[in-house]
């Protein structure tokens, strides 16, 4: 069972009261495993909680698990970082950069549509570097 220390005040109480003591509030605290808690955060986006909402939930109940680790309530934290292997990094999109004979083209083709402070900003833009 997951019992909150009175001294215990840097958990948000909206979250822990609506989202995790409803769940894990009747589970032992070394009941609780990595693969429950993911399997739980994928139902919480699935009833269409946002990405960064179930974040957050999931977040506060591995802070909530880290302090019972600490206080030895826990022989270690169930809720550990997901990596295993190397890192995969997602790959960069190369930018684009247009080439002086470009920016002339697109600044007179603002010029024609929007009028010659749009060719100025255009120019401005690509000759100072604010991109």
């Amino acid at each position: 069972m997951v019992r909150l220390d009175r001294r215990r005040t840097h958990y948000p109480g909206p979250i822990t009261n609506n989202h995790i003591l409803p769940r894990w509030g009747t589970t032992g605290l070394n009941a609780i495993s990595n693969l429950q808690v993911r399997s739980w955060a994928k139902k919480l986006r699935g009833q269409g909680y946002a990405t960064s909402t179930v974040a957050t939930i999931v977040k506060i109940l591995t802070m909530m698990l880290a302090d019972a680790a600490d206080e030895e309530l826990l022989p270690a934290n169930p809720i550990r970082p997901h990596r295993r292997g190397r890192r995969q990094h997602q790959r960069r999109h190369e930018q684009l950069w247009a080439t002086p004979d470009q920016v002339v083209a697109i600044a007179l083709q603002a010029i024609a549509l929007a009028g010659l402070w749009a060719g100025i900003l255009i120019s401005t833009a690509a000759w100072t570097g604010a991109r």
